[in-house]
């Protein structure tokens, strides 16, 4: 059993998997890999990075850091959370991990408009 899984691998979700790991808690991140993080061309709001970083560069940063400190990132998605006994059992499309917490840091979805449609 884990210590904490984490459903979510953007910026807040491998924040969580950083500190969880550094203390030395078993964690786990389940990414569909599908953030709003992952489609920034540049962002100027970390501090580290005052000309910016693109999202796909510092989310790879990211999960490098949270990795180097034991942290377990998975792409797959998540079916289900189911209440155990003693903690949460996380369901996805790859199989089952059983965890004491779960933190759910999967963000938002944007949802777009169709495209307008020319007029006649």
């Amino acid at each position: 059993m884990k210590d904490c899984v984490i459903i979510g691998g953007g910026p807040a979700g491998l924040t969580a998997a950083l500190y969880l790991a550094r203390f030395l808690h078993s964690v786990t991140v389940f990414d569909a890999r599908g953030g709003r993080a992952r489609m920034i061309p540049k962002t100027h709001n970390f501090a580290p990075f005052p000309d910016g970083i693109s999202g796909p560069d510092l989310l790879d940063r990211m999960q490098s850091h949270a990795e180097r400190y034991g942290a377990v990132i998975e792409t797959c998605t998540v079916e289900a959370v189911e209440r155990q006994d003693d903690g949460f059992c996380v369901t996805t499309d790859r199989g089952s991990e059983t965890a004491r917490y779960v933190i759910f840091a999967a963000g938002v979805v944007n949802h777009r408009p169709p495209p307008a449609r020319p007029r006649s």
